[in-house]
């Protein structure tokens, strides 16, 4: 089956406030707790692996737990939403500019939400964002779902671009190195954010963003626990 969004999808997804953090706002006893799932696996070298997750399911105490803890406060953040998923995931290598679009018969992708269990590595989110109406050559089963091997700006639905570099050479050269600066071009910066743990952060799954070169900054695996959300 053919999946595509309508046109009033798209702009349910378009109209999406940005980015957002809210400090400190995970109990550092629940924290202690998720950081303890990382241990139940890692990243191998060049690897980036899900150690552990779940979709809230009857079958899914884990993530029972983790809404049980969560979701008032990520009620305040977002605003209503509806989970998709959750996983605790190892990273060795950056990621480079990419979107979380993904595509359902009958959900619309809201929210992707960040809580970081290591100290140090940086997001950044760009205000443009990719908002394809449908996969364009690409399956739920592809390695390269969100096109990470190939610059936003290719995507048919990208949107928003702007002249000239998100960052300055020299602030590109300091932390986003592994991605070649011609990724930036068009795009704005919506938050920079330096990982702080038990901070939450979030932003549209449209949106695009990337990682700095943790490895570069003498982090050489990063650890966090990711939430995907749809709109109610």
């Amino acid at each position: 089956m053919t999946v595509r969004y309508s046109d009033a999808q798209l702009q349910q997804q378009r109209d999406l406030p940005g980015a957002g953090v809210r400090r400190q706002a995970v109990d550092p006893q629940h924290i202690e707790w998720i950081q303890r799932l990382c241990s139940r696996g890692d990243a191998a070298e060049g690897e980036i692996r899900a150690l552990i997750g779940g979709n809230f399911g009857s079958e899914d105490p884990l993530g029972h737990r983790l809404a049980k803890w969560l979701t008032a406060t990520l009620t305040e953040c977002l605003g209503e939403f509806r989970y998709k998923n959750w996983f605790v995931q190892a990273n060795r290598d950056p990621w480079h500019p990419h979107a979380d679009q993904i595509w359902h018969e009958t959900l619309v992708p809201q929210y992707t939400v960040l809580i970081p269990l290591t100290t140090g590595p940086r997001t950044c989110v760009f205000h443009q964002r990719v908002l394809d109406a449908e996969p364009w050559g690409r399956s739920q089963e592809s390695k390269d779902l969100h096109q990470v091997n190939t610059p936003p700006q290719a995507s048919p639905g990208f949107e928003g671009h702007v002249p000239g570099h998100a960052f300055t050479a020299q602030h590109h050269t300091e932390h986003y190195a592994h991605t070649d600066y011609a990724w930036f071009e068009g795009l704005t910066v919506d938050m920079e954010y330096q990982w702080q743990v038990g901070d939450i952060i979030w932003w549209p799954s449209v949106a695009i963003h990337c990682s700095d070169d943790h490895t570069a900054q003498g982090i050489p695996v990063k650890h966090s626990l990711i939430f995907r959300t749809w709109f109610v």
